[in-house]
Order: C-alpha cells, then sequence, then structure tokens
C-alpha cells in the first residue's frame, strides 16, 4: 500500500495494444506514471505479445496538447482515456481493470457457447456455511442409504 491506495497491479493479459500520446513538458503525473508500470516486468510478463507504443508530441508555446491513452482489447475493442492533472493512476488502473474484466468474461462466455460442458447436470442444491454445494444423481442415491451402506427403503 502505497499512499494510503491498494495498489493493483496492472494485467495487459486481456489487451493486445496500447498507445501512449503526450508531450512530456506538459505532462500529466498519471500518465507518467502508467507508463512506468506498463513498462515494468512484472506488467510486460502479463502479456508479452502486446504492443506498447510511446508517442511524445513536440511541444509548442501556442499547442496544448491533451495526453491519451489508446487501449486495443483482444475483442477488437478500443478505449482511449484522457488523463488530468488531478486524475490518480488508481483511477486509470481501475478503468483497465474492469474493462479486462468484462473482455475476459465475454470471452468466457463465447467459448462455453461454443464448447458446452456434457457434465452431469444438479437435480438441486444445499446452502453451506459459505457456498452453496450442487447436488447430482449420484449424491441423492447415497442420501438415501444408511451409515452401514445399506440402501433404505421409502415407505409409499
Amino acid at each position: 500500500v502505497k499512499g494510503g491506495f491498494d495498489m493493483a497491479p496492472i494485467s495487459l493479459e486481456c489487451i493486445k495494444k496500447v498507445r501512449i500520446t503526450f508531450c512530456p513538458f506538459q505532462s500529466v503525473a498519471s500518465i507518467v506514471e502508467f507508463m512506468n508500470r506498463i513498462h515494468s516486468k512484472k506488467v510486460a510478463d502479463s502479456n508479452p505479445k502486446c504492443q506498447i507504443d510511446v508517442n511524445l508530441v513536440k511541444y509548442s508555446k501556442d499547442k496544448v496538447v491533451t495526453p491519451e491513452i489508446e487501449l486495443c482489447y483482444v475483442d477488437d475493442s478500443v478505449d482511449k482515456l484522457y488523463p488530468t492533472k488531478d486524475m490518480k493512476i488508481q483511477e486509470i488502473e481501475r478503468v483497465i481493470s474492469r474493462k479486462s474484466e468484462l473482455v475476459d468474461f465475454n470471452i468466457l462466455i463465447k467459448e462455453m457457447k461454443a464448447n458446452p460442458v456434457t457434465g452431469p447436470i444438479p437435480i438441486g442444491s444445499f446452502k453451506g456455511r459459505r457456498h452453496t454445494y450442487a447436488i447430482y444423481g449420484e449424491d441423492a442415491e447415497k442420501r438415501q442409504r444408511a451409515a452401514g451402506g445399506v440402501k433404505t427403503s421409502k415407505k409409499k
């Protein structure tokens, strides 16, 4: 924990391209910090195929350059972030994390639709202290057996 904030690591797992555009003389602290973090070994190892482009814009007194982070995800969606002077690095990380989770979830759903599970179908469930447990056909038969393994008969 640095500065009182939880530091969630940036993951480039669902991102195929990052483009950072800014002027170093008009830079925003959060975009410089973001650039440093995505070039770290741990983040780069999360997706070695991710292409990272840094575009430094030439300084001009007359022109104010708005810093921009463009993220291309594996599902071909594109997000553009425009960090401001009061924006913290945690906000940028939060946006990336939420979008990455959504992209990952959508990919998982597509895979599940393409390859449906053909395993046993639960016939019921029960709630434990922490989790909800599924009951399958085999489990229902075991519940009808007595402690010694002898099958009990139900009165009809």
